[in-house]
C-alpha cells in the first residue's frame, strides 16, 4: 500500500508540474481507481455523491445501490489519510477539493459530515484540503455556520452578500441551460462569473476533446469529465 501511495505521489508532483488545466473528476467513485486515479492525474476536485443510509454517509449515486454502497470514510477519507502520511516531511504538494453532492436530506447530511471529519483538522483545513457542497446545499443563509474548510457550490442564478461569496468555492451550472448559441452564451457566463473573482464550471458538457478544448477557450476553467486521464493526457498537448 504504502508503495502505491508513494508513486501517486511522485506522479501527482510531475503532472503538477507540468499540468495548469483544471480537471473535476465527475462522479469519481465510478472510475476503476477511485481517487487514485484522480490524485495521479493531478486534478482540481473530485467528486462523491453521497446519501445518509442507517446512520452511514454512503457513496452512491441513487437510493437503489445504498445496500451495497462504499461508505464515504472508506472509498475517500481513510484513503486521503494515508496518501498525506506518505508526503515526505517538507515537499508542497497539491491538494484537490473534495466535491461532496448531497443526494437529500441536507439537513441530517451536513452535521453528518462534520462530525464524520472533525477528528482530522491535519487533512481538512484551509491550507489544505477543502470540502465543497454540491447538490442540497442548505440555505446560503446558514453557510457561514459550517467549518472553515466547508465551502459551497455557488450558482449563477444566486445573489451573495461578500461574506457569504468568501465561502463559494466556484460556480456551477448545467450546460444544457446555455447551448443554441452555446459559444456567446457561456463565454457571457464566463465573464460574468470572473468579474464575481470565481471559477466556472459546467456540469453535463459534451465528454470528449473537441468540447473540452471549447471550454476551454470559451472561459470556462473548469473541465468536467468522466474521462480524467484522457483528459489530462489531451492537454498536454
Amino acid at each position: 500500500m504504502k508503495s502505491i501511495i508513494l508513486l501517486l505521489f511522485l506522479v501527482c508532483r510531475l503532472c503538477l508540474l507540468a499540468q495548469p488545466v483544471r480537471i473535476h473528476s465527475h462522479n469519481d467513485y465510478r472510475q476503476p481507481s477511485p481517487l487514485q486515479e484522480a490524485l495521479a492525474c493531478n486534478v482540481f476536485s473530485i467528486e462523491a455523491d453521497i446519501f445518509l443510509y442507517q446512520g452511514q454517509l454512503r457513496v452512491a449515486h441513487d437510493e437503489a445501490e445504498l445496500p451495497n454502497a462504499p461508505s464515504l470514510d472508506s472509498l475517500y477519507i481513510q484513503p486521503l489519510l494515508h496518501w498525506l502520511n506518505a508526503i515526505p516531511q517538507g515537499v508542497a504538494v497539491h491538494f484537490p477539493y473534495l466535491l461532496i453532492d448531497i443526494k437529500s436530506n441536507s439537513a441530517a447530511v451536513l452535521p453528518a459530515l462534520s462530525k464524520m471529519l472533525e477528528p482530522y483538522p491535519h487533512l481538512f483545513n484551509p491550507q489544505r484540503m477543502q470540502v465543497v457542497i454540491s447538490g442540497e446545499r442548505g440555505n446560503p443563509k446558514d453557510w457561514l455556520n459550517w467549518p472553515v474548510y466547508f465551502l459551497f457550490d455557488g450558482r449563477p442564478d444566486e445573489t451573495y452578500d461578500m461574506a457569504t461569496l468568501g465561502r463559494v468555492a466556484f460556480i456551477s451550472d448545467a450546460y444544457k441551460s446555455y447551448s443554441h448559441p452555446a459559444r456567446k452564451k457561456i463565454k457571457s457566463l464566463a465573464s460574468a462569473v470572473h468579474r464575481s473573482g470565481k471559477l466556472l464550471r459546467l456540469w453535463g458538457i459534451p465528454d470528449h476533446p473537441g468540447s473540452w478544448r471549447k471550454m476551454k477557450s470559451w472561459g470556462v476553467d473548469i473541465i468536467n469529465t468522466d474521462q480524467v486521464r484522457a483528459c489530462r493526457e489531451y492537454f498536454k498537448e
